[in-house]
């Protein structure tokens, strides 16, 4: 096996690992198997460095964020959001779906002591939802998320999209928006790098 192999192959590892880890504290001790069995079963890997992989990314599929207390992330994303709950991990992962797809976003459990990265630190920056494709849509969201007590951080204009934005109850941001006509950014991929002023 050659470096590079060998160094995704550890990647590979490690990252199987770590989502072990961390919800490997939920676990019984009393089925008599290790955490480190668990996570060797977990992270069989077929390696076959001989073959070339041609890949595609499709779609983004699901994302999964870390939250401090579960139960009340769960009232954000669902009771006020709207997003349908679908399945759950013990008291530690809730999943969301929004239709489509088996799941679209999951949240983890982490604990009250857990700390947002610093603002210049790399990671997410914001998570966005599509709420619909007209602004009377969007004004619809305005319109419940200050029925919900929920603050409103800013709104802009994307000419090929237009948002409001919004924290959970972590502070991760997300935002919320409606489509503008596919057209535009069809004639014109670049016109999704503006930012405007939006007054609903």
């Amino acid at each position: 096996m050659s470096d590079e192999d060998s160094t995704g192959s550890t990647a590979i590892t490690n990252h199987f690992a770590t989502v072990f880890w961390l919800l490997s504290g939920m676990a019984s001790s009393s089925s008599g198997t290790s955490a480190e069995a668990n996570t060797v079963a977990l992270i069989k890997w077929n390696w076959n460095k001989n073959r070339k992989v041609m890949m595609q990314i499709k779609s983004l599929g699901h994302a999964v964020l870390k939250v401090r207390n579960l139960e009340r992330s769960v009232q954000f994303y669902r009771d006020q959001l709207g997003m349908k709950e679908v399945a759950r991990i013990q008291n530690m992962m809730v999943f969301f779906s929004l239709g489509a797809n088996h799941h679209d976003l999951g949240l983890l459990q982490v604990g009250e002591s857990a700390q947002l990265p610093a603002q210049r630190s790399v990671g997410l920056y914001h998570l966005a939802f599509k709420v619909g494709d007209s602004l009377d849509e969007l004004r619809a969201c305005k319109q419940h998320l200050e029925q919900q007590g929920i603050p409103i951080l800013g709104s802009s204009d994307h000419h090929v999209s237009q948002s409001l934005y919004i924290q959970d109850p972590d502070g991760i941001e997300i935002e919320l928006y409606v489509d503008a006509d596919p057209a535009i950014w069809r004639a014109n991929p670049a016109a999704l790098a503006t930012v405007k002023p939006l007054r609903l």
